[in-house]
């Protein structure tokens, strides 16, 4: 399932552990999907490509399907992962940094906060709330 690895901008070459925590998986699923031969070996280079294949098969196997199962639909061609390779599903790099540090740097304020509700930027006066 292996091919030149795709994403925005240069190629990276990601280690199990980096593979793992960017698909949200654990570090012996991705190591379950190379003895699988569902993914390259570290050595031979895992990217963005092997990311979202490690993803995908991952929640195909929290569903109940074995890998076993889907290797083999994948080999006789009545499964296919090709659409992981499309342009659409490549995703930007992670920042080395949040969203508030970059703020901080470039001295933007940041305006956005994890479940707090927007905060109005004017008060209500008596005559434009609502019900008056």
């Amino acid at each position: 399932m292996s091919n030149p690895h795709e994403g925005l901008g240069a190629q990276v070459s990601y280690a199990i552990r980096e593979v793992a925590e960017r698909a949200n998986v654990p570090e012996s699923f991705v190591r379950q999907l190379i003895a699988a031969g569902a993914l390259p070996a570290e050595a031979a280079g895992l990217g963005p490509r092997e990311v979202r294949r490690a993803r995908l098969l991952h929640s195909w196997t929290a569903a109940g399907l074995s890998l076993q199962t889907i290797l083999t639909l994948v080999d006789r061609g009545a499964l296919s992962l090709m659409f992981l390779d499309a342009p659409v599903m490549a995703t930007p790099e992670r920042l080395d940094r949040s969203y508030q540090q970059l703020a901080a740097e470039s001295g933007i304020p940041a305006l956005v906060r994890a479940g707090a509700p927007p905060v109005p930027r004017v008060r209500p006066t008596a005559a434009r709330r609502p019900g008056r």
